[in-house]
Order: structure tokens, then C-alpha cells, then sequence
């Protein structure tokens, strides 16, 4: 799975952020599918299809570079 977020409405509250990635932990156990979520305001992370974070940014992840 792909996810596109913006993580602005939790108003950059630490608190906030970690509930959301727990949440998206959940559901990569629950499908049993691996999931990459790319975020403009908060960390973009690759979780695994058990719920494990393997990376994660502070940054954006940037997919498509100007040449």
C-alpha cells in the first residue's frame, strides 16, 4: 500500500503523529501488507506486512526529481 499524508492537523504535536503511525502499524498487520507513507508535514515511513517500521524520515520522500 501507498498512503499520501499530511500530517498538518495534528498541529505538530508529537502525540498526534505517533497515534497515526500506530494506526498504520494496525492496518499493515491486519491486511498483511507491507505500506509506504509519504508525509509533508511529519516522518515518511515503510512499515512491514508484522508492523515493524524499517525506515524512517523526517523528510519527504522524494519519488519524482527534477532533471
Amino acid at each position: 500500500m501507498y498512503l499520501l499524508s499530511s500530517e498538518k492537523f495534528f498541529n505538530n504535536t508529537i502525540w498526534g503523529a505517533r497515534q497515526y503511525n500506530n494506526i498504520l502499524k494496525l492496518r499493515c498487520i491486519e491486511n498483511k501488507m507491507p505500506m509506504i507513507k509519504s508525509s509533508n508535514y511529519g516522518s515518511s515511513i515503510m512499515i512491514d506486512s508484522k508492523g515493524n517500521i524499517l525506515i524512517e524520515l523526517n523528510d519527504e520522500l522524494n519519488i519524482f526529481k527534477n532533471s
